[in-house]
């Protein structure tokens, strides 16, 4: 049975309308497996489009939505979440500036996974997120500015913040993630999934 795919849509109604039905369907299955003498503790459901909407429906226990906890640009694009509530970025450092227009960083995609969702980009600056990382090869994420872009003066060796665009797919590329305040780092989580698959 087929209710949609919340990844299909970035209305607010039609997202909630299925996520709705998710958990009302989880449930009803719970309760068919229940009633046929099946011990169902956990009712588990979600999505990150879907997650705040399945989570409301009497029944279920569990919510497992991936990204949910740090956003990335395609939960932005189909909203409503903002820029600002990404809570992962990877920290890529300016290796040239050969040419006025381009910028070269130290991150491509090894670092940022290589999903681009066919936007022809691969993430966008944090505090400029009008300038986005346009190519990117294994190891260099390249930075085009387009006509009308200000160029953000960057130094070699200065330090950006990029959100990416799959945040899921950016943290199982790395051991570690480093929580910061600011500047300041204050904690550092180990990847305890990186390197499972067998």
């Amino acid at each position: 049975m087929n209710y949609g795919n919340a990844y299909g849509t970035s209305d607010p109604a039609e997202q909630e309308r299925i996520g709705l039905r998710e958990g009302e369907f989880a449930v009803e299955m719970a309760n068919l497996l229940r009633r046929d003498g099946h011990r169902i503790d956990v009712v588990s459901v979600g999505s990150t489009p879907t997650a705040r909407h399945a989570a409301r429906v009497g029944g279920v226990t569990e919510l497992r939505a991936g990204v949910y906890a740090f956003l990335d640009l395609k939960q932005v694009s189909l909203g409503p979440w903002s820029l600002d509530q990404c809570a992962l970025t990877m920290l890529a450092t300016v290796v040239s500036h050969a040419r006025p227009d381009k910028y070269v960083l130290d991150a491509g995609l090894k670092a940022f996974a290589g999903e681009n969702y066919e936007w022809g980009t691969y993430g966008r600056i944090l505090d400029q997120p009008e300038v986005v990382v346009t190519r990117a090869t294994e190891e260099h994420g390249i930075v085009m500015l387009p006509d009308g872009v200000a160029d953000p003066g960057w130094t070699i060796g200065q330090k950006v913040r990029v959100i990416t665009n799959h945040a899921c797919g950016t943290t199982n590329m790395h051991d570690e993630l480093f929580a910061v305040d600011g500047e300041r780092v204050v904690d550092r989580w180990r990847v305890i999934g990186r390197g499972r698959v067998r």
